[in-house]
């Protein structure tokens, strides 16, 4: 009964004004069961047979156009077809544009909520929150203080622009190329952080350095078109490099004053300064490449620990390098400097006034005159006063010298030629030597002082 053939004749009998009542119900039913477009062809089909028959008859006293039906029907029919093509290509553009947006939000929920190794490290509430962040940016003869309250766009530095997130975290963000510099030297960018500073820059390549106080990072200007991205840091630094879906991914290469790091992929923190460089890695690869034969060291594995040291010339002028292979070590330690509350429990005491060196600028000249087996317990605030330091220092034995804003352990600067040997000591000695251990020094000044009187 629904068959196109039994259909295409009850259409037929509709266009000769002959259907029936049960035709009619029929058709009705055929419309549920049929798309629209079977039943727009069934029409064309009966159509065009009409319309190959010859002229139709004549109904009261209109003339019926068979073919002028037919090319209607087939408008009507391309009209369908394109409607329904326009409504698969917006699905489609739906769909994508909705896949599109999914995957542009997962990649910004990622960036953001996919925990670093420090993070993982470091739970939030332990941290030093990056409100309190500071730090001072040079920039050819431009000097930008940045602290709490500053906010937005602080300023332009050629082809670059430095913004404060609403974090307190700095952002270098690179601007159109309408904006490059000319050709020729161009200096530096350097964000330095002070006595309890601490400060986060993101530079244009998606990599974070944090800098722990007392410690600089400089951004070379003119290296900008370079394959890699090269940066240089002094005193302790958290790097994270984020790997990038380029067909050649770029490398950060960090410098120091003792040697170099590279990596692609990775996260790790620095201890560098004039004498020595030690790396931990928290996540990722790490290369490093230092001056020392067999200088080239590689950290694959979270806790890898390497060490630099440069130290004493001997009497040809040579320096003394020694470079560790690589160790493990606790990778919490290596980041502990980043927490609000830093507690130290019978460390070395030297560390201890390096640490505190580094984070309230002290100025001590050396530790080599604090008895190496001595130690100290302390819990530190990072905001805590610079006499809070003081005091632990005191406590734990040492006397301090203060001469000229730099602090000794050594005693006072004094002329040796005006001191004598004190009573029982055999003046072969040298004297220098002598005068390191602390009760001899104390005879000594005693003795300066009677002369005095």
């Amino acid at each position: 009964m629904y068959n196109p053939t039994n259909i295409k004749k009850i259409i037929r009998r509709g266009l000769e004004r002959k259907l029936s009542a049960q035709d009619a119900a029929i058709l009705k039913s055929a419309r549920m069961i049929y798309e629209e477009n079977e039943l727009l062809e069934m029409e064309m089909d009966v159509l065009e047979e009409m319309a190959a028959e010859g002229p139709m008859g004549v109904l009261g006293q209109q003339n019926i156009d068979a073919r002028a039906i037919i090319r209607e029907e087939r408008k009507q029919y391309i009209r369908q077809l394109l409607t329904g093509g326009m409504r698969v290509c917006a699905g489609i553009a739906v769909v994508w544009l909705i896949a599109w947006a999914a995957w542009a939000v997962n990649d910004w929920w990622s960036e953001r909520t996919v925990p670093s190794a420090y993070e993982k490290l470091v739970v939030a509430g332990s941290r030093i929150p990056s409100s309190e962040f500071a730090c001072t940016v040079y920039w050819d003869n431009s000097i930008t203080a940045v602290g709490k309250e500053s906010s937005g766009r602080l300023g332009r530095f050629g082809d670059k622009e430095l913004h404060r997130r609403d974090n307190g975290e700095l952002e270098l963000v690179q601007l159109p190329s309408q904006f490059a510099i000319s050709a020729g030297h161009q200096p530096d960018i350097r964000v330095v952080t002070g006595a309890q500073q601490q400060c986060a820059v993101w530079l244009p390549d998606g990599s974070l350095i944090r800098l722990d106080a007392g410690s600089s990072l400089s951004f070379p200007m003119e290296k900008r078109g370079a394959p890699n991205t090269e940066i240089s840091v002094t005193g302790r630094a958290l790097i994270r490099v984020r790997e990038h879906a380029d067909q050649h991914p770029r490398t950060v290469l960090l410098h120091t004053p003792n040697g170099s790091l590279a990596t692609q992929e990775g996260e790790f923190t620095v201890l560098a300064s004039r004498t020595d460089t030690r790396v931990v890695l928290l996540d990722g690869r790490v290369e490093g490449q230092f001056p020392i034969d067999d200088g080239h060291r590689i950290l694959t594995n979270m806790g890898d620990q390497v060490t630099y040291d440069r130290c004493c010339t001997d009497a040809q002028g040579n320096i003394n390098m020694t470079l560790s292979e690589v160790t493990r070590t606790d990778p919490w330690q290596a980041v502990a400097w980043t927490t609000r509350e830093r507690n130290y429990r019978n460390v070395p005491l030297r560390a201890f006034v390096q640490e505190m060196n580094r984070t309230y600028n002290l100025g001590v000249k050396s530790v080599n005159c604090i008895p190496e087996e001595k130690t100290i317990t302390a819990s530190i605030h990072f905001k805590d006063p610079v006499d809070k330091i003081y005091g632990y220092i005191r406590k734990a034995g040492l006397i301090m010298y203060e001469s000229n804003g730099m602090i000794s352990f050594c005693g006072p600067e004094f002329d040796p030629g005006r001191i004598r040997y004190p009573v029982g000591i055999d003046d072969s000695l040298d004297l220098m030597d002598v005068l390191h251990g602390r009760d001899l020094l104390a005879a000594v000044l005693s003795n300066q002082d009677e002369k005095r009187h």
